[in-house]
């Protein structure tokens, strides 16, 4: 504290006298203050007046010392008690004290205390405030006591939600207090919800499982209700676990409430082709001959067959698109077969030219054979039946009764098809 603050404090005024003025002030005597002991509360201005003996002292070397400057604050010429307890005050002239003074600080009592009505969800924990009257009251700390602690535990200046309900809290302060207040508690409901784990695209067979995220976390009843929008493409159980069943799209929705639901669009398609193999009924054709590539898939079902051909020689075998392989000259040529993931198969074709075929005659005069050429410039012979599309190098391929023999080249103008059973004559 400032001595120049405090020997102003209370100070009566100086030397008047003309003969003061020349010789200066009465020399000090006697210093007393005017209260030897106060009573004063916290926040309070404490009595700190004087007198001097004479009255016309010297008062610029008074000075007032406390025992212990926390229990005081001072305010320009002013001292207030800051906390309880007991201190004491001294009059200081020239390093001696003339007199002292005990002043004891009483705190401020609390008279009144409010709490409002509290609303709190399952598991959660609030700070009580606590409001005190007068605002200024030293001892500020209380008590709380739960009515039902099954519903609402205290725990210091905490209250702590335990489980649905109501009850009742008492609160009471260091200076004997009470008031009370209500807490409700209620289940904590889900703001929102995010499914997770699933994936964009299943392959029919698959299984997979749900998990739900609930904002808050501390939900207090974390359930939802599954559904597919349809069950045939892919079912969700009770459980969050997804089958999917056949290729489509679906939407897949989980429901916590009427506001708050989650939605995710599924696709299902059969699995990529892992492998295949290409064959033919039988490797060997002649020139002008067809037979067709097939293909087989591993798995069975896939989500994908689109398959393209290439001959690796096509001077010697072509392919089209579906397959159909034509000899066009002798030699040999690899058919490749390939998926539209890449996976690839290859067979092996040999392209014959076959010989020419005669019929023999025998004269009726001289008994002399002549030979008379029927065929074309290939010479291939086939046999078309009486009905059917096929045509065929074995006369007694498929049981035909009575097949008429016509050049290839014929049989193709008139647009029948290869017998996949006899390819290759």
């Amino acid at each position: 504290m400032s001595k120049r603050i405090l020997r102003k404090i209370y100070q009566i005024g100086l030397c008047f006298s003309v003969v003061l003025s020349l010789f200066g002030c009465s020399s000090m005597k006697e210093i007393t203050f005017t209260s030897q002991d106060d009573v004063v509360t916290v926040d309070d201005e404490i009595n700190l007046k004087y007198v001097t003996v004479p009255a016309d002292a010297d008062r610029d070397e008074i000075s007032v010392l406390f025992s212990d400057d926390s229990f005081i604050r001072t305010d320009e010429e002013h001292v207030f008690a800051v906390k309880e307890g007991t201190v004491t005050a001294s009059l200081v002239y020239k390093d001696e004290v003339y007199d002292t003074k005990t002043i004891e600080i009483r705190p401020v009592l609390c008279k009144e205390i409010y709490v409002t009505d509290k609303d709190l969800g399952v598991g959660r924990e609030e700070t009580v405030e606590v409001q005190f009257f007068p605002e200024n009251c030293t001892h500020r700390d209380y008590v709380l006591k739960s009515e039902d602690e099954s519903v609402v535990k205290t725990f210091g200046n905490k209250i702590i939600a335990v489980s649905e309900g109501e009850t009742g809290i008492t609160v009471e302060s260091v200076d004997g207090v009470r008031t009370s207040f209500n807490v409700s508690v209620h289940p904590v409901e889900a703001e929102h919800i995010a499914m997770s784990g699933l994936k964009d695209t299943y392959v029919v067979g698959e299984s997979d499982t749900v998990n739900v995220a609930f904002i808050p976390t501390d939900v207090t009843y974390p359930n939802v209700t599954f559904s597919s929008s349809n069950r045939d493409i892919l079912a969700i159980d009770e459980n969050g676990t997804v089958k999917a069943k056949y290729p489509g799209e679906v939407t897949v929705t989980a429901v916590y409430s009427d506001n708050v639901t989650d939605t995710r669009t599924i696709k299902v398609k059969y699995p990529s082709v892992s492998s295949i193999s290409a064959s033919v009924f039988s490797n060997t054709i002649y020139v002008g001959n067809k037979t067709s590539v097939s293909v087989g898939y591993e798995p069975q079902r896939v989500d994908d067959y689109t398959v393209h051909f290439s001959s690796s020689n096509e001077k010697v075998a072509t392919v089209d698109e579906k397959g159909t392989v034509i000899g066009i000259a002798a030699g040999t040529a690899t058919i490749t077969a390939k998926t539209a993931n890449g996976k690839t198969s290859k067979v092996d074709i040999t392209v014959k030219e076959q010989a020419v075929i005669t019929n023999t005659t025998r004269s009726n005069t001289g008994g002399s054979e002549s030979a008379v050429s029927s065929g074309s410039s290939s010479g291939t012979m086939v046999w078309i039946p009486k009905t059917g599309s096929k045509y065929h190098y074995r006369s007694s391929c498929s049981n035909m009764k009575n097949p008429t023999q016509v050049t290839l080249e014929e049989a193709i103008r008139r647009g029948y098809e290869p017998c996949k059973k006899c390819a290759g004559g």
